[in-house]
Parts: structure tokens; sequence; C-alpha cells
């Protein structure tokens, strides 16, 4: 909930890096997205001075992207400047111009109204953006689309699914994850978050019927919609997602307690 009443200068701050970190996370976002994590997360109803200040004071720079006339907010040197003491990955963050192009638009806006749906309602420790999981890897080495880490130790996996993926693609996808989980315990689960619900029930059809004894555990189904209502498909069921990831975390504290 927004404070009332004048902020002291420490309390000011705060705000401005909470603003640039969400940039920093995602490379660059819109103003609809701004103005959404302002006043959903940071809880201010009116998001304009936070974000406008930000930019005169030079911690933002913004450009007009023609392809889809909206303007895109990115981070200068001086907004990456005050998030070195907290973000370990903060000298490897750049903004390519390019990355803007159709053809990521509607994947990337899809992850950042996730992560914004999801940090109202989980205990989200860390979200890692691919960019920050490639950080250090081989270039062609698949990574996930974000990798949520939430304050009860579980980490999962997210990926964001804007398009219809073939039956081989989904074998190879599954194949992954299999070793990811089971052979080195890398995830714990993972989310998968549909565009739309063509995507949604394609993506339900393929993965659980390509292996149901793992994929029934180990995928979680939603969409931005659902996440608002906190639901997903687990297990073949509609459940609550705070259940899921609950449910989720005792197996694995079961799994720690066990005998070696």
């Amino acid at each position: 909930m927004a404070k009332r009443g004048r902020l002291n200068l420490l309390e000011q701050k705060e705000r401005f890096k909470l603003l640039c970190r969400f940039i920093y996370v995602f490379k660059y976002v819109t103003r609809k997205e701004l103005d959404m994590f302002v006043n959903v997360i940071i809880g201010l109803k009116y998001p304009q001075w936070l974000i406008e200040y930000s930019v005169k004071l030079g911690l933002v720079k913004t450009y007009l992207d023609t392809t889809f006339k909206t303007k895109i907010y990115y981070l200068s040197n001086k907004g990456v400047d005050i998030l070195y003491s907290t973000e370990r990955l903060a000298e490897y963050y750049r903004f390519d111009q390019y990355r803007t192009a159709f053809t990521t638009y509607s994947h990337h806006k899809l992850l950042v109204d996730s992560y914004i749906f999801l940090k109202r309602e989980l205990s989200i420790k860390e979200w890692v953006s691919e960019w920050g999981m490639r950080v250090g890897r081989k270039r062609f080495e698949k990574v996930p689309d974000g990798l949520l880490k939430l304050e009860n130790g579980l980490n999962i996996a997210l990926e964001a699914e804007t398009s219809y993926k073939r039956l081989t693609e989904w074998k190879t996808f599954i194949w992954r994850y299999q070793y990811d989980i089971l052979k080195i315990n890398r995830y714990h689960g993972v989310l998968l978050i549909a565009s739309n619900g063509d995507t949604f029930e394609a993506m339900i059809i393929r993965v659980s019927g390509i292996n149901p004894t793992f994929c029934n555990k180990a995928f979680i189904f939603t969409s931005p919609v659902m996440i608002k209502l906190r639901k997903c498909i687990y297990n073949n069921e509609m459940k609550d997602i705070q259940d899921v990831f609950e449910l989720l975390n005792q197996e694995l504290n079961d799994k720690k307690s066990r005998p070696k």
C-alpha cells in the first residue's frame, strides 16, 4: 500500500531504485507496463511523477518505436549505476533497440505482464530473466524465459508460449526438463504461461499427452488472465496457484527429509 504524506529522501530513492530494477530485469518496458508496475507493485495510484522524474533525473531514457508507435523506456548508465550494489549482473545490462521488433514484442509483453501479476500474488524472492541466466553460459545453451526464486526455496522455471509448437519441439522441451528436474534438481517445476486460449489448450494437450507421469507433476499451466484469478491447471485439475506451489514445497521438504 502506498505511504501517505511526504516521503523522505531515502524513501524517494528506494522508489527510483524499484522502478529502475523493473526495467533492468526486462531490459526495456512500455509506458503502459511502467504505469501498471508502479500502480500494482509500488502502490502509487498516480504513477506519472515517478516515471517522468526518473527520465528528468537521467536514470531512464526513452525512444519512440515507430513500428508500434509506442514509447520505449530503458536504463541509462546512471540508472544502471544505482543498481550495482544489489544486482551482481548490472555490468552486463545492455539495451538493444532491435530487440523490440515485432517477432519478440508479444513474447516480451507476456513475460512483463506475467511478472507483475505473479509479483502481486506470490512471495517472490527473485525473478531472473533469460538474459541474466545466459551470462557465463554458451551462446546456444537453452535456458528458460525466466526463473522464479520463491521465498520458500522453490526454483520454478518459467516459459512464455505465444505460438504453436510442433510435437517434436515439445518432446525435446520435455526431455530437457526431465534432465533439469529429475537428474540435477535445477528446478522444482515449470510454469507454462500461454498468451491466449488456443495456445493454452494446445499446450495442455501436447504436453500432458507425451509423458503424463512426469508432466502432470512437473508442469503448471496458466495465462495472465488466470494468474489474476490465482488459478492454474495442475495434474489435470483447476487449482489455486498458491496451493500448487505450497504442494511442490511440501514435496521438496519431504524429499530432503528422506534418508540417503
